[in-house]
């Protein structure tokens, strides 16, 4: 059927964030404290709550799943004080999803740390919904860090088909966060 009128659709946006670069490392080595990044996710897990509350006042359906990675995202926001816990991304991401909410991945230069992500989040998705073996799901998020599109996203920005990683914040990013040897160095992250 065609629709003539118009249609408001309330947005209600929440923001997620958790810093996994050296920077990071460094701030929770010396002491330094994450304040503003925990009362961004405590504030944004607040609005996003209310939000999940109508969403199950619509929804029929069994949220199970939804109501467990709800729970482990509260748990999450609450426990991580002054620490790098990256699982606060890919469940806020997965309770995103569902709920049939749209959603971004960024980090300041929008490709190293976001190839990275947006990688092992396509990863996660093939595990999940197309049967990939978690055996060969580490060879995939290499092969598309290796050979994929991420690699024309970064020559667009400092022409060189090289993440800017160099060594030593290779080795601070979190494991599912690190590109494969030989794609780093091309410049400042």
């Amino acid at each position: 059927p065609e629709f003539r009128g118009s249609l408001t659709v309330p947005v209600v946006g929440v923001l997620f964030t958790q810093g996994i670069n050296e920077q990071q490392s460094i701030s929770i080595k010396v002491g330094g404290e994450c304040k503003l990044q925990e009362d961004i996710n405590s504030e944004s897990f607040s609005r996003l709550m209310i939000y999940y509350s109508s969403f199950r006042a619509v929804v029929q359906e069994e949220c199970e799943e939804l109501d467990k990675l709800m729970e482990q995202l509260k748990n999450i926001i609450e426990t991580s004080k002054n620490e790098k816990n990256t699982e606060l991304l890919p469940v806020s991401a997965d309770i995103a999803r569902a709920m049939n909410g749209g959603r971004c991945t960024s980090c300041k230069s929008a490709k190293d740390r976001t190839s990275m992500s947006v990688t092992w989040e396509q990863t996660r998705l093939l595990v999940r919904w197309f049967n990939m073996h978690d055996e060969v799901a580490g060879v995939a998020t290499e092969l598309m860090r290796a050979r994929g599109v991420r690699l024309d996203n970064c020559f667009k920005n400092i022409g060189k088909r090289l993440f800017a990683f160099n060594a030593i914040q290779r080795q601070c990013l979190p494991e599912p966060y690190r590109n494969p040897k030989g794609t780093g160095g091309g410049g400042s992250a």
